[in-house]
């Protein structure tokens, strides 16, 4: 017999997302009073659909801030950029801005309407939407 070992993620519990999501959230659950699945339910929703939509928010932003200290440090040892003697300049930019912002706030929307997920099995409540709103209305 061989075990198969597969990479999930590139991120571990040194990352505040993975730590707080999965081992404590984990550890935390156990102390609500409900049943085993209800536990496993909520681990899975902010393990498995929470956590990668907010992943992919950090990576977002990582790269960005990446781009932005690439851009800083250029334009610290080159100054701007200029051709035809000065009358045309070189505008550093963060590459794909506009689609990465989307991609992070589509990502963002995601899992805030995911960790409204967590009603159902927590009070039997379901919402499909984030919309909080609607959830504090249900009260």
């Amino acid at each position: 017999m061989a075990f198969i070992l597969k990479k999930v993620s590139d991120h571990g519990t040194s990352n505040p997302i993975v730590a707080r999501l999965g081992l404590q959230t984990s550890d935390l659950v156990k102390f609500y009073p409900i049943k085993e699945k209800q536990r496993e339910d909520v681990f899975g929703i902010y393990h498995q659909k929470v956590q990668p939509h907010l992943l992919q928010c950090y990576e977002l932003k990582e790269k960005m801030l990446s781009s932005l200290t690439t851009i800083d440090e250029e334009f610290s040892h080159k100054g701007l950029q200029t051709q035809s003697s000065g009358r045309v300049a070189t505008v550093p930019q963060v590459m794909k801005l506009q689609e990465d912002c989307e991609t992070y706030l589509y990502n963002a929307k995601s899992a805030l309407r995911d960790i409204a997920g967590i009603f159902d099995p927590l009070f039997g409540e379901k919402f499909t939407e984030a919309r909080y709103d609607k959830i504090v209305s249900a009260q």
